[in-house]
């Protein structure tokens, strides 16, 4: 998911009081407190205060969401890159890193085997294979797959 510009609370709160209806109901509200009942016209506002902050409230909740959706959908992934092991976001893979692999990981980009050590994986949202696949030296591997055994090392290709 591509990453968005945060919208600050000023900003959401323009957003929210630029709307049509929510406009004519506090400019209903305004009328009535200048021309008739100030309490009449609080009446009318008060649902404007109370939709404005709720819609606040939501947005703040759906832009947490989305960053927590965007963490699951670029888990960190261990790479040796020279000579050194660093975790990266799955994101910043590249062409011939070499993932380090364990139990518990998703794959983060495709690539070939090249040590394994009891290395099994689970393939079914690609095959439907309901059983761990066996990964040999040489086995290719599926980037979303999961090490459900084992360790080895995988280079992106």
């Amino acid at each position: 998911m591509p990453d968005r510009e945060r919208r600050g609370v000023v900003r959401a709160a323009v957003g929210v009081l630029t709307e049509p209806m929510l406009l004519a109901l506090l400019a209903a509200g305004a009328v009535n407190m200048a021309v008739n009942d100030p309490v009449d016209g609080a009446m009318l506002l008060s649902p404007a205060v109370l939709v404005t902050l709720v819609a606040l409230v939501q947005q703040a909740r759906a832009e947490r969401a989305l960053d927590r959706l965007r963490e699951l959908a670029s888990p960190p992934a261990t790479v040796v890159r020279d000579g050194r092991r660093r975790t990266v976001p799955s994101r910043e893979v590249v062409l011939g890193d070499l993932l380090v692999v364990g139990e518990g990981n998703r794959i983060a980009a495709d690539g070939e085997v090249v040590s394994a050590e009891g290395l099994a994986m689970d393939e079914a949202r690609l095959t439907g294979e309901s059983l761990p696949v066996e990964k040999d030296p040489g086995s290719q591997v599926a980037a979303g797959t999961l090490v459900v055994r084992g360790s080895g090392a995988v280079v992106v290709s």
